[in-house]
């Protein structure tokens, strides 16, 4: 899970984050807490917790095949 630092400062396991940093690999549950007793200082960013990730990498492209045979 990914959790975005909305404003001031917050340190979190010996690293201090800024506004506009983000968090990135904390558990959902850890996230979860965080962001609710953070007063609106944390957001969680959507589509990044454990249950959602998923392989991201995009496929090889054979570029002959998609820009077609035209000169």
């Amino acid at each position: 899970m990914d959790i975005l630092v909305n404003k001031f400062k917050v340190r979190h396991n010996g690293r201090t984050y800024k506004k506009d940093d983000v968090i990135k690999g904390i558990s959902d549950d850890e996230g979860k807490k965080l962001a609710a007793a953070s007063n609106g200082t944390l957001k969680i960013i959507a589509g990044t917790s454990d249950g959602v990730k998923k392989d991201t990498q995009l496929p090889d492209v054979d570029p002959k095949k998609t820009m077609g045979t035209k000169k």
